[in-house]
Order: structure tokens, then sequence, then C-alpha cells
């Protein structure tokens, strides 16, 4: 005979057990993971990349790079293996991995968790203006922050001594 509504209730009611224990163990399961899992914080910066403000005839432009180009070679210039020491031991970063591991194993870990990327942009009047997002990944939130807004100065000082490079050119 076909099964009705009330044969699938009787069943349903019969192996509840088998239903419920799978949905419960991989409660508990995902709970030990999540706590098992470190903290992560990302602190992340937004930087609007303005083009010169000076008129073309007056000055002519020198860096006629594209933005993404820009942003890449002054991410090279925070990606260096002197910029990254300099960070690790001004912060005290990567406590446990530098008792271990060799201090270029730990720079490598360091770049992985420093984010530098062209990111969309702003429209101010009727130009548009490329973003850059900044961020860095660690495990202190305070210390994350700090790192985040160093690596921030930096690129603005990178930026700005860039300028007048060009314009000394």
């Amino acid at each position: 005979r076909a099964y009705d509504f009330e044969d699938y209730v009787d069943i349903l009611r019969r192996n509840f057990r088998w239903i419920i224990a799978p949905a419960f163990a991989g409660l508990v399961v995902s709970v030990l993971v999540a706590y098992a899992m470190p903290d992560v914080f990302i602190s992340t910066a937004q930087i609007r990349v303005t083009p010169q403000q000076i008129s073309e005839q007056l000055i002519q432009n020198v860096t006629s790079q594209d933005v993404a180009d820009r942003i890449n070679a002054m991410a090279q210039v925070i990606y260096s293996r002197a910029t990254l020491t300099s960070l690790i031991q001004t912060y005290g970063l990567y406590k446990k991995e530098q008792a271990s591991e060799p201090l270029e194993d730990v720079v490598e870990a360091m770049k992985r968790d420093v984010i530098i990327q062209p990111a969309g942009g702003t429209t101010a009047g009727q130009k548009f203006l490329p973003t850059m997002l900044v961020g860095f990944r660690y495990s202190n939130k305070y210390t994350a922050q700090k790192v985040c807004q160093d690596i921030v100065s930096r690129l603005i000082t990178l930026s700005s001594e860039e300028g007048v490079t060009s314009q000394q050119q």
C-alpha cells in the first residue's frame, strides 16, 4: 500500500533520535572548532588616491603610471624585508614564531597578513578618485590597529616623497 501522511509522521516519530542526533553532534563539533581556532582581527583603512592638484600646463606630469601600478610599487616597498622586520621589532609581533622559526619565515608570515590592494573608488564632483585598501591581520586587535595605522602613514609618506621627486625631475 502507498504511504499516507500519518505513516510519514509515525516513521518520523520512531526515528526522531536518528535525525536529531547528527544535527546535535554537528552543533557540538562546530562549537568546539570555533573555540579551538585562534581569534584573528583585521584592521583596515581606505586611502583615497588623489591626482596632482597643479595644472599640467605649469608642471609636466612625469608620473604617468596607472594608479594600480603606483599602488603596487608602494606595496612592494612595504612588503620589503627591511620594512616588515622593522614593523615586527617595533610592535613585538609574532613572539611565539620568532622563538621557534628563523626571522625569514616570520617575515613571510607577516607578508601574508598585510593587505595592500587597489579598491574601487569614490566620486568627488564629477571626478572619479581611486582608493587603496590597506589592512593587517593579527591576533590582538589593538596591535593590528596600530600596525595598520603605521602602514598607512608609511604609504602616505612614500606617496608624498614620490610626488616631490617627480616634481624635482
